[in-house]
């Protein structure tokens, strides 16, 4: 018998500690801290690729890593995915229109599904994410191209995407709506 279940993306929110420190550490830290439940070997730890996309080493699950100034998430999956988060700031005019938004709400939704969008596809900032035609301001999900895309609030104002090469279901821990 087959089983009709999507794959389960799981995500850790949390709240970054030090504003000041911008690399990828603490994002790193949380995922290690959370190993069980992301299914992982504590052995594992966090590479990057040629192309600076993530990897895990010791395991067969894909990984992805994003932050902002005040909040910070890891994601595993069985597939490749790529995932964004941001908290709604305030952004130029000329930035919303460019993105096709009316609000900055729908600017901050867009964003974050544009460069998980990106991260899925390993190209980051070079492959023009403002150029992707895509609705997340009106819709929670979507596709675009090869990916699929889901939108959800994890916080107050904070939005976080999550991209992959078919649908899958999400599973989150941490920060709440």
């Amino acid at each position: 018998m087959t089983s009709n279940r999507l794959p389960r993306v799981r995500i850790t929110v949390a709240p970054r500690h030090d504003e000041q420190n911008t690399s990828s550490r603490d994002v790193r830290s949380l995922l290690r801290h959370d190993a069980e439940y992301h299914g992982i070997p504590s052995a594992c730890e966090v590479r990057n690729s040629s192309s600076g996309a993530p990897f895990l080493t010791h395991s067969s699950q894909q990984v992805s890593l994003t932050h902002d100034l005040h909040w910070m998430a890891a994601a595993t999956s069985p597939v490749p995915i790529g995932i964004d988060i941001q908290q709604q700031t305030r952004v130029t005019d000329r930035f919303r229109r460019r993105l096709g938004c009316g609000t900055v709400r729908e600017a901050t939704r867009s964003w974050s599904v544009r460069e998980a969008i990106s991260k899925l596809r390993a190209r980051g900032l070079a492959d023009a994410p403002w150029r992707y035609r895509i609705d997340a301001p009106r819709n929670e999900i979507g596709t675009f191209e090869e990916a699929h895309w889901q939108c959800v609030r994890v916080g107050f104002d904070v939005f976080l995407a999550v991209a992959a090469e078919c649908p899958v279901e999400l599973v989150l821990r941490g920060a709440t709506p």
